[in-house]
């Protein structure tokens, strides 16, 4: 695995053999590696048959806060909390979710039941309902049929995210002495091992895709006629 800092040395490396890498930034280099890991990402997961590779994974905690049943159009009774924030966006995988799971930081707690908002009422009606979780609007939700729903102060979701460094923004706990960013520079960077040389190939094919263009403007240039303009009076 590599962090952030080595994902960049080592394209730039291979951009050596090619061109000056000082041509492109960090900040390019990274948004070009995290749009190819999407991509085979996507092509990996494609195959349903396919479990979710723990490399590929990131976690967070999520701030909760008791609010009203309208807040998402809920009529049945229940109890609900919702997540102060917003969850950064799920990558997106067809036919399956990279949503892995949702549960309370609490150890020895099982997860919550991940349901579509449609269901909430259906859940609800359930004697056997377990707490259960849904996204709406970017916010996540915990709906309860016992007072109990509202006691849950922060949650830990674990799942595939579009881009990782968004996560920058977001605390590996809630409330505690010391909450750290869930990402850094030094954080192994959450893509499969075996994918890491194809998504550097990739990158450099668009660097070099970049350079030939811009070389062959500057050929254009340099061959166009000059304009020539006349001062002679007539």
């Amino acid at each position: 695995m590599a962090n952030r800092l080595e994902i960049v040395y080592n394209i730039k490396e291979l951009m050596k053999d090619h061109t000056d890498d000082s041509l492109m930034s960090d900040r390019h280099i990274l948004f070009l590696f995290k749009t190819h890991r999407a991509r085979f990402l996507r092509q990996l997961y494609s195959d349903r048959a396919k479990g979710l590779d723990d490399s590929s994974m990131q976690s967070l905690c999520l701030e909760m806060e008791k609010v009203d049943r309208g807040t998402c159009g809920i009529t049945t009774d229940c109890y609900i909390n919702r997540s102060k924030e917003k969850l950064p966006n799920l990558l997106s995988l067809r036919g399956r979710t990279a949503l892995l799971s949702v549960g309370p930081t609490a150890v020895g707690v099982d997860n919550f039941d991940v349901i579509s908002p449609f269901d909430v009422s259906t859940c609800m009606d359930d004697p056997y309902a377990t707490t259960s979780v849904f996204i709406d609007d970017g916010y996540l939700f915990v709906v309860g049929s016992t007072p109990a729903a509202n006691l849950i102060k922060c949650i830990r979701i674990v799942g595939i995210f579009d881009d990782p460094d968004a996560l920058t923004a977001y605390n590996n706990c809630c409330g505690c002495d010391k909450p750290e960013p869930c990402v850094t520079d030094t954080t192994d960077y959450p893509v499969p091992g075996h994918m890491v040389g194809d998504i550097n190939q990739a990158v450099l094919k668009d660097f070099l895709t970049t350079i030939n263009v811009m070389s062959l403007r500057d050929t254009d240039n340099d061959s166009a006629p000059a304009k020539i303009t006349s001062n002679a009076k007539k």
